[in-house]
């Protein structure tokens, strides 16, 4: 289909929505396998259009109905032959659970409807000899379908109120398994800081990527009748950076083996969704109806496939009384990971820390062995962007970056040195963010000024039905067409390898 067709069965979508969708799922609150609404939808493309659709696929239905109803509630069973159950929000899992069918006598029937109209003759004569077997089945269906909403549920398995055994130091957090990559996250806690009694901590957690294969056992909470705990032991252990040393990288470097690897392609649809949201601010584009800014703009068009997310399993490390500034606290935090390292069978442990914990950590690294070999020190990602903030800001405010924020407006003259900075991490993302847009819109203007008319005027139609086909099913059909590629390929792209 090319791009400028727009929604294919549009008739029959519309008088579909209209009696199915509205008056049945929303109105009546019945419930659907999205099969059946798939089977539905064909017999009113050929009913009103008089088309064959079988080459439509339930996916980009599916889609649509996501776009044009977000009340609409797609549940997943959890035996993978059975098809989605479709219903409205407003439904509660006991009305689901009423509509459902009587499994039996049903299970040959994979495209069976769920509503009363449906239904009402089938339900009748069952109804006198299958009364008992249909409200167990109920029953049973009903603690299947609670068992799958528990297990979904986000779980938290520290235990509340913690014991003297959850504190101590020579603890390892019970929901961290042995022999798994680990990363130990270390930073500041401060309390009562604008006063003389300020007190400075340091606190860490322990993270995990959460598998379902992984068995954590947790030990039964024994309830005491003590209302107290012990003061756990917490000693720092002393420590003189002395003379600060450096390393050579390339010296480090040059026994390692690396593999180069290339990981543009998939940076290449990324890439190419950045250049359509500068371009739709072109001048000759209509924009009466605003679009969002770059973080929604891509909120609204994320997929919301949450299958690809890694879940953490997250636990937190004993506190150390000590202000993470302090040399002392640092080489503890060092020791203490190690031990907690060789608790959990790992040849080495990742420590992330904040841009000034991470300064001092290196340069005990350096002085130490042992740290060489088992930490890898990472800088905090929050951290690690303003870095690059502070360095795109450096490299181009004298040429005129600092001017141009000023004199437009964006930033205030009381402010662009902390966006210069990074410091000022929102504001300096904005500006970073304000600025690619706007060069992005001048070197394509001048791309567009050297194009010939009829080159330009092609140009313009398909940005223009891009913007038409914004939050709709055929945005992602533009993404992919050969039009789009060849204007994407004319502009230097840099690839992160």
């Amino acid at each position: 289909r090319s791009p400028g067709q727009g929604h294919l069965y549009l008739n029959a979508y519309e008088k579909f929505c209209q009696d199915v969708i509205v008056e049945k799922i929303i109105q009546k609150h019945n419930v659907y396998r999205m099969t059946k609404l798939f089977q539905k939808f064909l017999h009113y493309v050929n009913m009103v259009e008089e088309k064959d659709a079988s080459n439509f696929k339930a996916s980009r239905l599916k889609t649509r109905l996501k776009v044009g109803y977000p009340q609409l509630v797609f549940f997943a069973p959890s035996k993978c032959t059975q098809s989605e159950l479709v219903y409205v929000e407003a439904v509660s899992a006991g009305e689901v659970l009423d509509n459902l069918p009587d499994s039996a006598s049903n299970s040959g029937s994979e495209y069976e409807l769920y509503d009363e109209e449906d239904n009402q003759q089938t339900n009748c004569q069952q109804q006198s000899s299958f009364q008992v077997e249909n409200n167990m089945l109920l029953l049973y269906s009903g603690a299947m379908l609670m068992q799958t909403l528990i297990k979904g549920a986000p779980e938290f398995d520290a235990p509340w109120p913690p014991t003297s055994y959850d504190i101590t130091l020579e603890m390892v957090p019970k929901e961290i398994l042995p022999n798994k990559h680990t990363t130990l996250i270390w930073d500041n806690d401060d309390f009562q800081e604008e006063s003389k009694s300020s007190t400075h901590i340091t606190n860490g957690i322990a993270v995990q990527r959460a598998l379902n294969e992984d068995v954590i056992t947790i030990p039964p909470l024994v309830k005491t009748r003590r209302k107290s705990l012990d003061d756990p032991c917490c000693e720092l252990m002393p420590y003189s950076i002395g003379k600060k040393k450096s390393i050579d990288v390339l010296e480090q470097c040059s026994d390692l083996e690396f593999e180069e690897e290339c990981h543009s392609t998939h940076q290449i649809s990324e890439n190419k969704l950045d250049l359509v949201y500068c371009l739709l601010k072109l001048s000759f584009i209509d924009n009466s109806e605003l679009l969002p800014d770059w973080t929604g703009f891509n909120t609204l068009l994320s997929r919301n496939d949450t299958s690809a997310l890694n879940l953490s399993r997250i636990g937190y490390l004993p506190v150390i009384e000590g202000s993470p500034t302090q040399y002392t606290t640092v080489y503890t935090v060092f020791v203490k990971s190690l031990e907690i390292a060789a608790k959990l069978n790992l040849e080495y442990v990742v420590l992330v820390f904040d841009e000034v914990i991470y300064a001092k950590a290196q340069q005990i690294r350096w002085k130490n062995e042992s740290f060489m070999v088992k930490t890898i020190l990472r800088l905090g990602d929050f951290h690690a962007v303003m870095s690059f903030c502070g360095a795109i800001s450096r490299i181009f405010q004298d040429a005129g970056l600092r001017d141009v924020l000023v004199e437009s407006g964006v930033v205030g003259q009381n402010t662009v040195n902390g966006v210069m900075s990074g410091k000022f991490y929102n504001g300096s993302v904005k500006c970073h963010k304000i600025m690619h847009e706007a060069l992005e819109i001048i070197r394509f203007q001048c791309f567009m000024d050297n194009c010939s008319p009829e080159r330009a005027c092609e140009i313009e139609s398909l940005l223009c039905n891009i913007r038409d086909a914004f939050l709709n099913e055929e945005f992602y059909d533009y993404l992919e067409s050969p039009e789009l590629k060849a204007i994407s390929n004319l502009r230097p792209v840099v690839y992160l390898h």
